[in-house]
């Protein structure tokens, strides 16, 4: 019976600390812009641009 607290407690510090992490609108815009992975050797950094273009334009960064 012991662990419900204490799950509680943690679980209420985990959405507090969570909460209290503000950034400002350029931070966030930053953080939520997805990541994408090319791995192909035979792409130059020229080609990769182009290929992501779609991707930077259909999420509005």
């Amino acid at each position: 019976m012991m662990r419900i607290p204490a799950l509680l407690a943690l679980a209420l510090a985990a959405s507090t600390a969570a909460e209290t992490a503000q950034v400002d609108d350029a931070a966030a815009v930053a953080l939520a812009k997805p990541k994408e992975l090319i791995v192909a050797g035979d792409i130059g950094p020229a080609a990769k641009a182009r290929l992501l273009e779609p991707v930077d334009a259909f999420y509005g960064f």
